[in-house]
């Protein structure tokens, strides 16, 4: 049974991460800092657009990860539900999937910071 809760944990890894981690960032609000929060080198141009990446990113990593949680655990039961065992080769294939959720709302995040702010016309003070 232990192992069942364990593979269930590991194949929702991500998607608790991005929930939480948004949650956090809305709640916590970083200024520009080393170590929490979207670091991009364009989030970090300047407190303006680093608040706003930060409330995008936290707004996004929220619904995504909630999404992906109820989505990959229901996909999850039924697998086991149907087989009685989580195969690690099917928690490998959820965790990949989730893994391009996440790079793909990353790079959305930076397209988006790129169309709203004239970066290059930005000056880098913190």
């Amino acid at each position: 049974m232990l192992d069942i809760i364990f593979s269930f944990i590991i194949c929702l890894a991500i998607p608790i991460v991005m929930f939480l981690g948004g949650i956090l960032i809305k709640i916590l609000k970083p200024k520009i800092n080393w170590w929490f929060g979207y670091r991009s080198l364009t989030s970090t141009t300047n407190e303006s657009i680093w608040n706003y990446a930060n409330q995008y990113f936290a707004n996004i990593w929220i619904f995504l990860g909630g999404i992906q949680f109820i989505l990959y655990g229901i996909i999850t039961l039924f697998i086991y539900f149907q087989n009685k065992n989580i195969d690690g080769m099917i928690c490998l294939v959820v965790i990949a999937l989730q893994a391009l959720v996440l790079a793909i709302s990353l790079i959305f995040i930076e397209k988006n910071l790129n169309k709203k702010f004239d970066i290059k016309n930005c000056s880098r003070g913190h």
